[in-house]
């Protein structure tokens, strides 16, 4: 794998570490709880982050098929992709794009780190792949920003977990609270 590519995916692989940490002591029933608040349990948030993750290596796939006809990314890229980086860092809240299945558990929580983990071999595969010449090329389509570089990807995703990470932390604590 790129060295570029590299050091953002252990990043990745990172943060799932600390998924499988925050879900290894709760059950399938938590996992499944909404909290008061209303919004998507455990489960559903990681149900999202995972067929995200899909989306994306799905996504760039079809484009490697012939990555000659990307372009290159420029300033416009950059740019678009610090907002979004920027704007998952913030506490604004988003509705996930139309293309993703919205999530309708209950689902088994070990099913779904199972499945992600697998996703995740994948994403591995996929960028051990990638042709150096196109490293910078635009090889996905983010359904809000449009077009990003493969290093940029890694970041949105990067950014994109830890903001449903810090979510599924606040859920804890609500479901922990007594109710009244």
């Amino acid at each position: 794998m790129n060295k570029i590519f590299e050091k953002r995916f252990n990043i990745l692989q990172d943060l799932l570490k600390e998924y499988e940490d925050e879900l290894k002591n709760i059950s399938d029933e938590e996992a499944n709880q909404k909290p008061g608040s209303g919004g998507w349990s455990i489960a559903e948030v990681v149900y999202h982050i995972s067929i995200a993750e899909k989306g994306i290596i799905q996504y760039i796939q079809k484009k490697l098929i012939d990555p000659a006809e990307s372009k290159k990314a420029g300033l416009k890229s950059f740019y678009k992709a610090a907002l979004l980086r920027y704007a998952l860092r913030s506490s604004r809240k988003f509705r996930a794009p139309k293309v993703l299945d919205e999530p309708k558990g209950p689902y088994e929580k070990d099913q779904l780190l199972k499945d992600w983990q697998a996703t995740r071999l994948q994403l591995e595969e996929l960028y051990k792949k990638v042709p150096d010449e196109y490293i910078r090329h635009q090889l996905f389509r983010h359904p809000v920003v449009g077009k990003i570089n493969l290093k940029q990807t890694l970041g949105f995703m990067a950014d994109h977990m830890q903001r449903h990470l810090d979510q599924i932390r606040v859920i804890k604590v609500i479901l922990r609270q007594p109710t009244g």
